[in-house]
């Protein structure tokens, strides 16, 4: 589903839309919001990824969020990223520091969590994507 809401993002198809949708999505969202933020592809998408992980940071700051500050510092310090992008990403930086800095000696975790598939199944027929594998 995550995959589905970035290919959105991407696409920009309901891109504000699959944006909140990942931001709920938590902590679970993230392995792949940091794959996406960091791939080439999909530039006008990047600046709504970065700030889905600021905004994960703000409801649900899991210690998995700092494997995204060099990713976002290295996109908010490169010239070629548009401006948009930079302040995004700055912003982002900012609240994950502030929402994981007690926890920020604590291991990385391995995996992904478990998905709530089920609560987000509505959400996304009423986005008009129908049942999603």
């Amino acid at each position: 589903m995550v995959e589905t809401l970035i290919a959105l993002l991407r696409e920009g198809r309901a891109p504000w839309e699959a944006a909140r949708a990942l931001e709920r999505l938590g902590a679970y969202a993230v392995p792949a919001l940091l794959a996406a933020v960091g791939d080439r592809g999909g530039r006008r998408a990047r600046p709504l990824m970065a700030s889905a992980l600021g905004e994960i940071a703000l409801r649900d700051p899991a210690p998995g969020l700092r494997a995204a500050l060099p990713i976002l510092g290295d996109l908010a310090r490169s010239f070629w990223s548009g401006r948009e992008l930079r302040n995004a990403c700055r912003t982002a930086i900012k609240r994950i520091e502030r929402a994981t800095a007690a926890r920020k000696d604590l291991p990385v975790p391995a995996g992904p969590l478990p998905a709530p598939w089920r609560r987000w199944e509505r959400l996304l027929r009423a986005l008009g994507l129908g049942r999603v594998q």
